[in-house]
């Protein structure tokens, strides 16, 4: 055999020596002793706090004890300060991290062997175990927290003691120490928890060390609840992972957020709970989710407490159930929170305690399918002093009092999402104590102020934002809003309240430049002689008491008012604020304050209606304002409760802010006898939206009106319809039967523009033209303007839908569309029924950039790199055989 191959033999038995030996030994060999810190990372930069729990590992190395298999021959002992032991506390691994023999606790025996203990520590823990030949280094996790009671710095001393004889020669063998560190010591009642020593924005805070035992240990969160006294405060910064096991709050305190704060699961148990609440506490401003954890999600808070609880202003999702009740001695409070997305309820109540709930203003939906809400599990009907009132359930979902076995009235349900919080978790909701100074809320959008002959009064206000139209109150399909020019709110009584006197409520009305100017004009606030007119409006959502939205000023339209009278309505210009005095007077009164929306905007459609023809329907409406507003899409459906499909591009606005217009669009080729249903979807300048009230109508029966006649005769100038499409094409035919002769082909070049509305406002010009060969169904249009082809709308995330598609402009700067028409002939041929193709101008183009390949280019060019790299590489096999034989000649 050749020299090299023996060689290169020799280095391949070498590597596999190696690889085994490092597969074998995975952690490498330290010929040292030292304390390595596993976790935390470090202490925050005014040091660690007192209460805070260290993990560190123990390396040491052996080497001069006389082997054996039944006596001691190696002992470690460590020492901590005596101002930092807290024994309760102190664990030594027992199992060697390296060797996997087992050690010995006897810590309570000392460490005799050690004839010079260090001054000033303690011995904190002390391990033995016998070991036979061949060991020479072992590692042992050791964890301990810093006594609650520590002030000064101090460091960690390890030493190694070897029995060198094994009749009880006892020597040190090695000896390791950490750097001193800074102790923070307590000066008060709060605490911090973190996930890094950089994010330790304030202290003293606490941050996660080594292991996952019961009641959360190993955890920042369970440090800093065993070190606060009760009633003391732990603020979350940041996010902070928690382990597999629940973190017990065992004593009184208050949990909470500060921005941006999370609590979540790092995915190594799922079957126990987040947190389990065992005393009285206050949970505030955290974001608590199971994200990790899915095949099951885990609890979010488990209530097993004999004291009251306060949960509120949180966000809790994707968990099992975001709150359970084993058992509540006290009351439960749980309000201003964000309960979604978890496959469990967001409240249940197992226990069969008869402790009160109030669950108030609080998002409850997107959970469980069915009932969000559990009041008493096993219950067969309402629990009285479980309230479940004003909360939102879901868009169209009403609360069932006998599914939830809560007390709650379906019309006393939030008919939007509450805003949630910007910075911190939770929704913008709270609770007032209205007194006789004038008191402002969420950004000085609401003020609330009593008269001087009441007397002090609660109330919740929840703040809808202005985000719409998911702002506004709504509880019927049908039903349109104003546009708003402020937040829309939900005013209404704290349990038990008994107001008296006068109630005032000032909204400011500033979020627009164009509202302001609007309002503070002629058509509204200038009218001094007439308040019913000031754009503050309410709504009844049982739709009794008013009309839909009705202004606070005006008598109440609803089939239920019985003519009472409106509420004293003020502007005040110099405040931006409509403000409206409750009391028992009018309505909406004290009584209505327990299910009332408050909103000031503008009423956009002004006017609204609908003509039948025909196959035809006239949708007309008109404005007296269009501030903010672009435009409108009209919208239909076959169906009361949609989906509502549009059957316009966006239509441009014609007014202005403080002036109004007229529109009229013609809906054409629909079907006598068949109800249609109509709405506007207005669009803000902002990307929002409002929806005008739904209409229907049914197109008249048609009656036969003239009888078409057909004339062969060559029209030079073709009558088309443009028709747009969502998806162009270069081009289209419209193809007929031909009789008895063959098609004739007619190439035209028409020129179409698209021109918005013009002309003087409220006096726009409508054309309804008919089709040649489709009597009495005329194609809609307006002005200017094409309506597109009736087809599936594109639906937008919110439940609206998007218009169309605009003709696409090509790379090439050409533009698809596509156009048919109808063209008379004149000639010999026995029929006018042609086929004809129309070639837009300009020409579509379809072919793809050049840089573009197909994917057969691709396959193509990959098949060749293989082919020729397969032939390279035989190539060069045949010169290496070749050599080989050359070699074996030379041999």
């Amino acid at each position: 055999m050749p020299f090299k191959r023996i060689w290169m033999i020799g280095l391949f038995t070498l590597i596999l020596i190696s690889l085994r030996v490092s597969l074998t030994h995975a952690e490498p060999v330290r010929q040292s002793t030292s304390l390595t810190l596993l976790a935390p990372a470090g202490c925050p930069a005014g040091g660690c706090a007192a209460g805070q729990r260290l993990s560190y590992r123990l390396n040491f190395e052996v080497g001069q004890y006389a082997p054996s298999a039944s006596n001691p021959n190696v002992k470690v002992c460590v020492y901590l300060p005596a101002n930092w032991l807290d024994a309760s506390s102190v664990q030594m691994d027992t199992t060697g991290g390296f060797t996997g023999i087992s050690y010995t606790n006897v810590t309570s025996s000392g460490c005799a062997e050690d004839t010079l203990p260090p001054t000033g520590y303690v011995l904190a823990s002390a391990v033995q175990t016998q070991m036979n030949a061949g060991y020479f280094y072992d590692t042992l996790n050791f964890h301990f927290r810093i006594a609650r009671s520590a002030t000064a710095p101090g460091s960690i001393l390890m030493r190694v003691f070897e029995d060198t004889t094994g009749s009880g020669t006892w020597v040190r063998t090695g000896q390791a120490f950490t750097s001193q560190m800074s102790v923070l010591a307590w000066t008060g009642s709060t605490a911090y928890i973190a996930a890094s020593p950089s994010a330790c924005t304030q202290l003293p805070c606490f941050l996660n060390s080594e292991g996952d035992a019961a009641g959360g240990v190993g955890t920042g969160l369970r440090d800093a609840i065993d070190a606060l006294p009760a009633g003391g405060r732990v603020v979350v910064l940041g996010t902070v992972t928690l382990k597999g096991q629940a973190v017990t709050l065992n004593k009184p305190l208050t949990l909470e957020g500060g921005a941006n704060a999370v609590l979540t699961g790092d995915g190594s148990v799922c079957n126990n709970p987040m947190l389990e609440i065992t005393a009285g506490a206050t949970l505030r401003g955290l974001t608590l989710n199971d994200d990790p954890c899915t095949s099951p999600n885990r609890t979010l808070i488990l209530l097993n407490t004999s004291d009251a609880v306060l949960i509120e202003s949180n966000d809790l999702f994707n968990g099992a159930d975001a709150i359970s009740v084993a058992n509540v001695g006290g009351s439960l409070t749980v309000r201003y929170n964000h309960i979604t997305g978890n496959s469990g309820y967001a409240l249940y109540w197992g226990s069969t305690s008869s402790a009160p709930l109030v669950l108030v203003a609080n998002n409850l939906h997107q959970n469980r399918s069915g009932s969000a809400v559990e009041c008493a599990a096993g219950a067969t009907a309402p629990v009285a002093n479980r309230l479940a009132n004003h909360n939102y359930w879901g868009e169209g979902v009403v609360p069932s009092a006998n599914d939830s076995h809560c007390t709650l009235d379906p019309a006393r349900r939030l008919g939007a999402p509450i805003a949630r919080n910007s910075t911190s978790a939770g929704v913008r909701a709270a609770r007032l104590t209205v007194t006789t100074t004038k008191t402002y809320l969420f950004d000085n959008q609401i003020a609330l102020q009593r008269s001087s002959d009441g007397s002090d009064v609660d109330v919740y206000v929840v703040n809808h934002g202005m985000d719409v139209p998911a702002s506004v109150p709504s509880f019927s399909a049908g039903v349109g809003s104003p546009n708003p020019c402020g937040y829309a709110f939900d005013v209404f009584l704290a349990e038990n309240a008994s107001p008296s006197g006068t109630l005032e409520l000032s909204f400011k009305y500033n979020r627009s430049a164009a509202c302001i100017a609007v309002i503070e004009s002629t058509q509204y606030c200038e009218l001094s002689a007439n308040a019913s007119k000031y754009p503050l409006w309410w709504l009844d959502p049982a739709g009794v008491l008013t009309a839909g939205w009705d202004t606070t000023g005006q008598n109440p339209a609803g089939s239920g008012a019985g003519g009472v009278s409106g509420q004293t309505t003020t502007c005040d210009m110099g405040q931006d604020e409509i403000r409206v005095a409750i009391d028992t007077s009018g309505k909406p009164s004290f009584s209505e304050l327990g299910f009332t929306p408050f909103m000031v905007g503008l009423p956009i459609p002004a006017t609204f209606r609908l003509l039948a023809s025909n196959q035809t329907v006239t949708v007309q409406w008109s404005t007296t304002t269009e501030a903010d507003i672009t435009g409108f899409y009209v919208l239909r459906s076959l169906s009361a409760t949609g989906p509502f499909d549009p059957i316009t591009d966006l239509i441009p606005r014609k007014g202005s802010a403080l002036s109004g217009s007229d529109y009229t669009f013609v809906d054409g080729g629909r079907t006598n006898g068949v109800m249609n249903y109509y709405r506007l979807k207005v669009m803000r300048a902002d990307g929002g939206y409002v929806y005008s009230d739904i209409l229907s109508i049914v197109p008249n029966t048609p009656t036969p009106t003239f009888t078409p006649t057909r004339t062969r005769t060559w029209t030079p100038i073709p009558t088309f319809t443009a028709t747009f499409r969502p998806f162009p094409s270069p081009t289209r035919a419209a193809t007929t039967r031909p009789v008895n002769t063959p098609t004739r082909v007619a190439s035209l070049t028409p020129t179409r523009s698209a021109t918005a509305i013009t002309g003087t406002p409220r006096t726009p010009t409508r054309t309804a033209t008919p089709t040649a060969g489709t009597p009495g169904a005329p194609t809609p249009t307006i002005e200017g303007y094409l309506p597109p082809e009736q087809g599936t709308p594109f639906p937008t995330s919110d439940g609206g839908y998007l218009p169309p598609a605009e003709p696409t402009l090509n790379p090439g700067g050409t533009i698809e569309a596509t156009t048919t028409a109808t063209v008379e002939l004149s000639g010999t041929p026995a029929s006018t029924e042609v086929e004809t193709t129309i070639t837009p101008s300009p020409t579509a183009s379809l072919e793809a950039p050049a840089s573009v390949r197909s994917a057969s280019d691709w396959i193509s060019l990959v098949l060749g790199l293989l082919f020729g790299g397969s032939v390279g590489l035989g190539f060069l096999w045949y010169l290496f055989l070749r050599k080989e034989r050359q070699d074996h000649s030379d041999v």
